[in-house]
């Protein structure tokens, strides 16, 4: 299964779309909800990386483990896509881009990108090994 692609089938054509939405806005609520209680507790640059970087390992982790398709878009596409947030990160930088803040900036660009990969990476490679292998 490529990263990125459900269990089983790419979409959800089996008539039952309805109940694929409510799965994507429920898990969407949660990790929306989750990141707003976060960022109250710690406000900051650094909780809008950690919690892309969080939810880009959980997303890798599904991509490889997800085997049910209620998991993968209640998960992956809605818990995980209200976790992280792109648009805050895009405008903290470009802000920071703008003003005195420049190295913030940069910073904030590279720690995202690299730790959000980084982490997407190793949680996918977490998830794809198998319970009790040995290396």
């Amino acid at each position: 299964m490529p990263i990125g692609d459900p269990p089983d089938d790419p979409a959800p054509a089996s008539g039952n779309a309805g109940a694929f939405l409510r799965l994507v806005f429920a898990g969407g609520a949660c990790g929306a909800v989750t990141r707003w209680g976060v960022t109250e507790l710690a406000s900051g640059v650094g909780t809008t990386v950690a919690l892309n970087v969080l939810g880009s390992l959980l997303l890798g982790w599904l991509a490889a483990r997800s085997r049910f398709k209620a998991l993968w878009w209640f998960g992956a596409v809605g818990f995980c896509g209200g976790l992280t947030t792109f648009s805050r990160f895009a405008l903290d930088a470009a802000i920071w881009l703008d003003g005195d803040r420049v190295a913030d900036g940069i910073g904030m660009i590279v720690a995202t990108t690299l730790g959000a990969i980084g982490a997407a990476l190793t949680g996918y490679a977490l998830g794809s090994r198998r319970i009790g292998a040995r290396a």
